[in-house]
C-alpha cells in the first residue's frame, strides 16, 4: 500500500489545470482587493505631502514677513 502511494507520488509531474486555475483565481481576488487599497494609500500620502509643503511655505512666509521690512 505505502509502496503504491510512493510510486504514484514519484510519477506525478507538474500541476493539473484545475490547480492552476484555482491559484489564478486566488491571486486575482487578492489583487482585486490589494490594488485599490494601495492606490488609496498612495493618494493619501501625496495629499499629506502637499499639506506639509503648504504648511512649511506658510511658516516661511510668516517668518519672512516678521523679519523683513
Amino acid at each position: 500500500m505505502l509502496r503504491n502511494v510512493r510510486k504514484m507520488l514519484k510519477n506525478r509531474k507538474g500541476f493539473t489545470l484545475v490547480e492552476v486555475i484555482v491559484v489564478a483565481v486566488i491571486v486575482a481576488v487578492l489583487a482585486a482587493v490589494a490594488i485599490p487599497l494601495y492606490l488609496g494609500y498612495v493618494e493619501s500620502s501625496k495629499a499629506n505631502v502637499a499639506n506639509n509643503l503648504a504648511g512649511s511655505a506658510a511658516s516661511f512666509l510668516a517668518a519672512a514677513k516678521n523679519t523683513g521690512k
